[in-house]
């Protein structure tokens, strides 16, 4: 990656984040329940996105799909975070950093499994993207979403070999790892910050431990970001005012039969105040 380094003091110019956080412009805090996913976005993302697949005649490829979703040139600079630096970077080169370490994190895991999951996986884009790393493999892979415009989407333009199925953050237990063969590793990007809080994932997945060889958070922790910097405190009132997890580490840890494999702080953030820590774990 082509890098320059950001001073925190400019973080303005690339996001209106900084003045919501200070309360200098308008920002409602909404508390995050499935109603609110429906409309952020089944209701509003990913059906503008079918719109405009189907306006298409469903001749879109999953990254033309992806940029439309971004609604931004992928030539564009942004402002990115390594760990607690900032950085410019071009939104290709964003996007393909954080492919790099969902892939490079997965590898190990996948050569193990026979099943691989994504829980909240959109159209499937991180899925597809991965199954074009295993080619010959007899992998099953499965994208559990919640929205039915992302399914969808997903269905038409990201493979005959990943299956689509409903999914539901908030009903326990996960009867999407029903019906699955031999060992699965399961990941989430972005999806399980979301919840209210993190003890609902594990009401979900514990009947099914038996299956679980590994699950992969690349996800927002709260308890990760520092209080004592600047930047660290604009990361913890960004995750106050979206109302996302705060409670993931906390409750991993707390889990008697639970054991948390690696855990990496704030790896990467394509949003600078939401960077992505990537926590392996299992159950014992």
């Amino acid at each position: 990656m082509n890098l320059k380094q950001v001073n925190l003091n400019d973080l303005p110019k690339y996001y209106p984040w900084p003045e919501r956080l200070l309360g200098l412009s308008p920002w409602l805090i909404k508390p995050r329940t499935i109603e609110k996913t429906e409309a952020e976005y089944n209701q509003d993302k990913y059906l503008r996105c079918l719109n405009m697949l189907n306006e298409k005649n469903s001749q879109m490829t999953m990254e033309e799909m992806k940029t439309y979703e971004q609604a931004a040139d992928n030539s564009i600079e942004i402002c990115i975070s390594l760990e607690d630096e900032l950085f410019t970077s071009t939104l290709i080169e964003a996007k393909q950093k954080l492919f790099d370490e969902i892939k490079n994190t997965l590898h190990p895991s996948i050569l193990k499994s026979s099943t691989i999951i994504e829980l909240g996986a959109g159209y499937g884009y991180n899925l597809w993207k991965l199954s074009k790393e295993f080619p010959n493999t007899k992998l099953n892979w499965i994208a559990g979403e919640y929205a039915n415009n992302a399914i969808q989407i997903g269905e038409k333009i990201a493979g005959k070999n990943i299956n689509f199925f409903k999914f539901n953050f908030y009903k326990t237990p996960y009867n999407i790892l029903e019906n699955t063969s031999g060992l699965i590793t399961l990941f989430t990007v972005y999806a399980a910050q979301q919840l209210p809080s993190s003890k609902d994932i594990l009401i979900g997945l514990r009947p099914y431990k038996n299956k679980i060889h590994r699950v992969v958070f690349f996800e927002s922790v709260y308890e990760h970001y520092d209080h004592n910097s600047m930047l660290g405190l604009m990361r913890k009132r960004y995750i106050d005012l979206c109302d996302y997890n705060t409670d993931m580490l906390t409750i991993l840890k707390a889990a008697e039969d639970v054991e948390i494999v690696s855990e990496r702080k704030n790896v990467f953030g394509m949003n600078p105040l939401l960077p992505a820590s990537i926590i392996e774990w299992k159950f014992k």
